[in-house]
């Protein structure tokens, strides 16, 4: 779990910029003694989805504190984090990163070629969970939950009217959605996938140029992380892309289409 937490927040009220302070804070399994702390792909990922959050906050440059860094639209508030997620499957970037700890060596491209298509493995089955997920939270949180008196039969219900494939799954995803229920995304767990296909158009905008071109990268950090909540996202967006949504984009990116 890699928790982005902003410390302080950005603004321009007083005399002079509040500068922001952000904390990204990495829990992993202790090494064993006189070993290195090596970590896998998950945890790198997850450490690129939270620097995500923590540039979006870095990069602020707004007048009110309310408007800073995540402090969007949910629509919007994990589009930087999950585009992050994509400099994991890049060969420039795996360049600078991916050494093996005694030798140095970089990884070789054949185990590259392995990491992009595992990353697209049950890619369809994870979207159409994702998109069930959405559905149970905005089923709860637009009907009165004090009414619901089986919650695996509402479960099999929702799941059921979208084709999931419940059988031999006795589990309750209910009592577990912590993200619907405390975690700041009632109604809103939507987003994810959302933000996934606004993040990857973006991604085409980034690989038409180059990952690691400046002028574009500067171009996405001013017109849209540096704005946090203060403009019209969808507005920017169209501006920095040049063009309208590719609704397509986030099936290319999973290899469905």
């Amino acid at each position: 779990m890699v928790p982005s937490e902003g410390i302080k927040s950005q603004h321009q009220l007083y005399p002079k910029e509040e500068k922001p302070f952000v904390v990204n804070v990495l829990n992993v399994l202790k090494p064993a003694a006189g070993e290195k702390t090596l970590l896998n792909l998950d945890e790198v990922e997850t450490i690129l989805h939270e620097l995500g959050h923590g540039l979006h906050t870095l990069f602020s440059k707004v007048k009110y504190a309310s408007h800073t860094g995540t402090h969007t639209p949910r629509d919007f508030v994990e589009v930087p984090s999950t585009f992050m997620e994509n400099f994991l499957y890049e060969r420039e970037f795996l360049d600078m990163v991916g050494k093996h700890f005694v030798s140095g060596e970089k990884i070789p491209n054949d185990l590259i070629e392995k990491i992009v298509k595992a990353r697209n493995n049950l890619a369809g089955t994870g979207l159409f969970r994702q998109v069930n997920y959405s559905l149970l939270d905005m089923y709860w949180h637009g009907t009165n939950g004090v009414n619901i008196q089986d919650i695996k039969k509402l479960e099999d219900e929702v799941f059921y009217r979208n084709a999931y494939d419940i059988e031999n799954n006795n589990s309750l995803v209910s009592t577990n959605f912590s993200h619907i229920f405390e975690g700041g995304y009632a109604a809103g767990y939507y987003s994810y996938k959302w933000s996934d296909a606004i993040q990857a158009n973006i991604l085409n905008k980034f690989k038409e140029a180059g990952m690691f071109n400046q002028e574009n990268a500067k171009r996405y950090r001013e017109l849209l992380l540096s704005k946090g909540g203060s403009i019209d996202h969808l507005e920017n967006l169209m501006l920095y892309l040049e063009k309208e949504l590719d609704p397509d984009a986030l099936l290319k990116l999973y290899n469905l289409k």
